[in-house]
């Protein structure tokens, strides 16, 4: 993501119940701010302080057409969160800002880690137990996350798109994760859930 795309400027604050995070946001985007902003109470206090100095911007759309990007910008996470994302034939609202917020968040504490979050040798076991557990239909629908290698294809989710998400699951109650409800996710990836917490937590 360019600087350009995320129109970077104006409201620039800090948000006093955590350290760390700073938001920005454009003229006329004051709503979806403020709704971010919400999201991030959702993320637990040792992530905030894991991922440090992170920049989180609402913006209208981005680029890409997705619903969030995480990027890098002068050596500290940065986070765009758009309002609208492609859905193929035209852009709609994004519907779970709080969801792609912290699948987002995901992500930024994951690569602050050096991915030693997504690769821990515990939270593969979990998950690959987890993944047991789903029906056919359940693999193919949300095979984006369980397949290729993000070091060989970019194009292809694997295990730090599946932690991010991971991530999304166990802080966001009652929104669904990988293309589930959130009570069947649940029932899925509870081994996972509760590794991943345990990461993040301690």
């Amino acid at each position: 993501m360019s600087r350009a795309s995320s129109l970077l400027c104006a409201v620039r604050e800090q948000f006093p119940e955590f350290t760390g995070l700073q938001f920005t946001g454009t003229r006329g985007l004051e709503d979806h701010l403020n709704e971010i902003k919400e999201a991030t109470k959702l993320v637990p206090q040792q992530a905030i302080d894991k991922i440090g100095n992170c920049e989180i911007s609402a913006v209208n759309r981005l680029n890409s057409g997705s619903r969030g990007e995480l990027t890098e910008y002068r050596g500290k996470p940065t986070l765009a969160i758009a309002k609208q994302s492609w859905t193929g034939k035209r852009y709609h609202n994004n519907k779970s800002v709080a969801g792609t917020v912290l699948h987002e968040m995901g992500h930024a504490l994951d690569r602050t880690t050096n991915y030693r979050l997504s690769s821990h040798p515990d939270f593969r076991a979990a998950l690959a137990k987890d993944i047991q557990k789903m029906t056919p239909e359940e693999r193919k629908s949300s095979e984006y996350f369980f397949t290729g290698r993000e070091d060989q294809d970019p194009a292809r989710a694997g295990p730090r798109e599946t932690f991010a998400e991971m991530f999304r699951l166990a802080y966001h109650k009652g929104q669904g994760a990988f293309a589930m409800s959130h009570q069947r996710a649940n029932e899925v990836f509870g081994n996972s859930v509760n590794v991943l917490k345990g990461l993040v937590e301690n």
